[in-house]
């Protein structure tokens, strides 16, 4: 496939954004890839990360706990929102205290982006209204 970049690592909330198109034939297809600014946060995230198949192929994927966390790092509400859902869908299951641990930890050392404030408002989508 013939890909064009379209731009690397350009901040974007608390995460670093990469685009690139991939161009297969009339079709244009793009692959966006994200990365926390918090390099210590990426390596404790890929050392949960867990096995699993896409078209019986392996592949690791972030846990629930950190894919919370990559939506808290974004920027758009749509992604609170996304957040939100799966915290109501796993419940109990979800792990909130590494959550919380991590948005402490990652809120320190990115204060540009209000991780807390956006984790404050995922947790006031749960309360009932």
């Amino acid at each position: 496939l013939q890909t064009i970049p379209a731009f690397e690592r350009r901040p974007f909330g608390g995460l670093l954004l990469s685009r690139i198109t991939l161009v297969e034939g009339d079709d244009l297809n793009t692959i966006d890839l994200v990365e926390p600014r918090d390099s210590a946060y990426a390596e404790r995230a890929l050392s949960r990360r867990v096995g699993s198949k896409l078209r019986e192929r392996p592949i690791d994927v972030l846990t629930a706990e950190d894919f919370v966390l990559f939506k808290l790092l974004c920027t758009r509400d749509r992604d609170l929102a996304d957040a939100a859902s799966v915290l109501r869908s796993l419940g109990p299951d979800l792990e909130r205290d590494l959550v919380d641990d991590e948005v402490g930890h990652i809120a320190t050392g990115e204060p540009s982006h209000d991780l807390v404030a956006r984790w404050r408002d995922v947790l006031s989508r749960l309360a009932p209204s």
